[in-house]
């Protein structure tokens, strides 16, 4: 106990002179874990194991907005393989996904492509119970600390920076004395790192919340997600045809 009070007090200058305006780059690395039928163990070398992302976070002490940073092509990948008459198709995409939160209220918007739809997706930041572990570590040159969070759905360990007196992170994860640089998802599943971190003043405009989509609530989206994912399983689950897909929510 004595450790993490001298820590909270060690950060409270850094929250009070700390710049709130910015921009960060993350690299986004997702694993992928693909059960195969039975019979088709020959094609597990054809898929890849992972993918990673570059993402932007354009940030200030009111609002942020976490989305893709546009790096000049097409990250979309397809492969197709055909064995003893199975064919086997993997199509990883890439959607244009945004992520508006209102730091101050707690609400969210989100620009989600699924399927080559747009929605927009109204909803509220998830509150995290974080539990401060005292380790640190520097990450791009800030002093930063771990906090972890853990329920029946997985867990989270997160590197914050109280140099960066802005409660925001990644998407929608928050709740720290400061700014999230790093991210462990389900153990390795999902990581997300900080690569650069630029504090300066951004334009008027650069924090715009996302408009063009068809507009649902979260219940809704995922609803709509079952049951594309329920129609594309039947239409290509059989017939000697194994398509798998995967997607970035």
């Amino acid at each position: 106990m004595k450790k993490l009070i001298l820590t909270l007090f060690i950060t409270v200058p850094f929250l009070l002179t700390g710049q709130s305006t910015g921009e960060i780059i993350y690299k986004e690395t997702v694993k992928f874990e693909i059960e195969l039928p039975e019979g088709m163990e020959q094609f597990k070398d054809q898929i890849p194991s992972s993918q990673q992302f570059t993402k932007t976070l354009l940030f200030n002490s009111k609002a942020m907005i976490y989305k893709d940073v546009d790096l000049g092509h097409d990250d979309n990948h397809s492969m197709s393989s055909d064995n003893g008459g199975v064919q086997m198709m993997v199509q990883i995409e890439r959607p244009d996904n945004q992520t508006y939160v209102d730091l101050k209220s707690g609400k969210t918007i989100e620009k989600k492509d699924f399927m080559g739809k747009k929605f927009i997706v109204e909803g509220k930041a998830k509150r995290y119970k974080w539990n401060m572990t005292g380790e640190q570590k520097k990450i791009v040159d800030y002093n930063c600390q771990k906090a972890i969070y853990k329920d029946t759905s997985g867990n989270i360990v997160a590197w914050f920076t109280s140099e960066i007196p802005v409660s925001a992170g990644p998407e929608t994860y928050s709740g720290l004395p400061g700014m999230i640089l790093e991210m462990d998802i389900d153990d390795g599943t999902r990581k997300i790192v900080a690569t650069v971190v630029e504090l300066k003043n951004l334009d008027k405009d650069a924090i715009e919340i996302p408009k063009k989509g068809k507009k649902v609530n979260e219940e809704e989206f995922d609803k709509i997600v079952e049951e594309k994912t329920k129609e594309l399983q039947e239409e290509f689950g059989g017939g000697g045809n194994v398509i798998i897909q995967t997607r970035r929510q």
